[in-house]
């Protein structure tokens, strides 16, 4: 803000005036909380910002003889802006990436930075994938444009608190125990389903044909010990499940594999068999390169392990989640959603599914064949 930027310039008596006035009540420490980016002021704290201001200007203009530099009218306007947009006084809110976006500068837009991982097939390291074009295609609808940063799974959640990003692309699975971190939007149309693998070796002690619907085999609880994987939801299985967590902790998939690897050449008779809980179409991709060894097998039902897939933002933006809902409403009722699914549905058709007006889930590849659009 150009008057915000003319005070932080300011020099001499016309700054240690304003300064002089404002420490008392705390305000200076505001005036840079606003200036430097860290949070906006509150509808009281403008109005007295505004006074302090308008109170001083005629003393500082004239102070010494020097004409000051400080742009009354410029910060005055700042400060009716900021006013009109209805900031909240709470300081756990800050909206700053709205009002940011919200500006609609046609010269100039606005960025926003949407973190990209490795998650495939959903996006990888550079953006693409299902997910990635998503969160583009939502961005430039906002007037904004995509700034892509590489995160880890490890700071995901860290990197919105950090306001290192400001978007996470809809590959997050919409759980309780993921609300404590960030805020989901409303879903994209499309969910994802939980499955384990495990050693092929522990087919029999492991796994049961109980309770299959399509011949698969599946997991018995009791017998398993869940390998814990950063940003996944293995401990939410053992919490629902009679399973116990190994002590060993993977920061990735990979990581995860190679422990399971070596626990299922070690697998003794009576033992637990380790396992990985993750999404179904990472269990297809994890065995795919160890099917001899590795088998996948079927969560047991009622364990609740299938989510849809949403955005998710900093828990302070409550307005730029506004926005980001408006945008999968547009996407969902223009088309546009079906339209990028039927584009990965090779991949994903089977391995994903869409809610359907009856409340029962069919696979992407169902529901593209015929269904109402999302």
């Amino acid at each position: 803000m150009a008057g915000l930027g003319a005070l932080g310039a300011e020099r001499g008596p016309p700054d240690s005036l304003l300064q002089r006035a404002l420490r008392p009540t705390r305000d200076i420490a505001t005036i840079n909380s606003w200036r430097n980016g860290t949070r906006q002021p509150g509808p009281r704290e403008i109005l007295t910002l505004s006074r302090a201001i308008a109170d001083l200007f005629d003393e500082a203009a004239t102070a010494q003889g020097e004409k000051s530099s400080f742009d009354m009218f410029a910060t005055l306007s700042d400060l009716l802006q900021a006013a009109q947009r209805r900031i909240p006084e709470h300081p756990d809110v800050s909206d700053l990436v709205a009002d940011r976006v919200l500006e609609w500068n046609l010269d100039k837009p606005a960025e926003v930075k949407i973190a990209v991982l490795d998650a495939k097939p959903y996006i990888d390291s550079q953006g693409a994938g299902l997910c990635g074009q998503i969160a583009e295609f939502a961005v430039r609808l906002m007037g904004a444009n995509p700034k892509l940063i590489p995160v880890t799974w490890e700071s995901l959640s860290t990197s919105l608190q950090s306001r290192d990003v400001d978007l996470i692309p809809p590959f997050m699975f919409v759980m309780p125990v993921q609300m404590r971190d960030m805020s989901f939007s409303d879903p994209i149309g499309l969910s994802g389903t939980f499955r384990a693998v495990l050693p092929a070796k522990a087919r029999d002690t492991a796994t049961t044909a109980a309770g299959s619907t399509h011949g698969a085999r599946v997991l018995r609880p009791e017998a398993v010990q869940v390998i814990p994987i950063s940003g996944e939801l293995g401990q939410l299985f053992c919490s629902l499940t009679q399973a116990t967590f190994r002590r060993v902790h993977a920061s990735t998939h990979a990581d995860a594999q190679k422990i399971l690897l070596d626990d299922a050449q070690n697998l003794r008779a009576g033992e637990r068999a380790s396992v990985i809980i993750t999404e179904a179409v990472v269990c297809e991709a994890i065995c795919e390169t160890s099917r001899d060894v590795l088998m996948v097998a079927d969560l047991p039902q009622g364990t609740g392990m299938m989510s849809p897939l949403a955005f998710a933002v900093s828990r302070h933006e409550p307005r730029f989640l506004e926005v980001v809902n408006t945008a999968v409403m547009h996407m969902k009722s223009s088309g546009t959603m079906r339209h990028l699914f039927e584009q990965y549905s090779k991949s994903l058709g089977d391995k994903t599914f869409v809610e359907s007006s009856a409340g029962t889930h069919l696979s992407l590849t169902e529901y593209l064949k015929g269904s109402k659009k999302p």
